[in-house]
């Protein structure tokens, strides 16, 4: 069951209507999506400014 949801999950995600990923291509895709979802995407682009407060009323 549970390889299952994983299966169809990355499926889901990751392949969509004729869209295939080389290995590589994939791994370098599930890394960022979970760093996304981890919350730690600024981890990988520190460089990167955060939008919201580059663009914050407060500024």
């Amino acid at each position: 069951m549970v390889e299952s949801a994983c299966k169809w999950l990355i499926q889901q995600r990751f392949k969509g209507v004729g869209m295939r990923w080389s290995e590589d291509g994939f791994n370098h895709l599930l890394l960022l999506q979970l760093a996304w979802v981890n919350q730690r995407f600024e981890t990988l682009f520190p460089h990167v400014p955060d939008p919201a407060v580059l663009y914050s009323p407060n500024r």
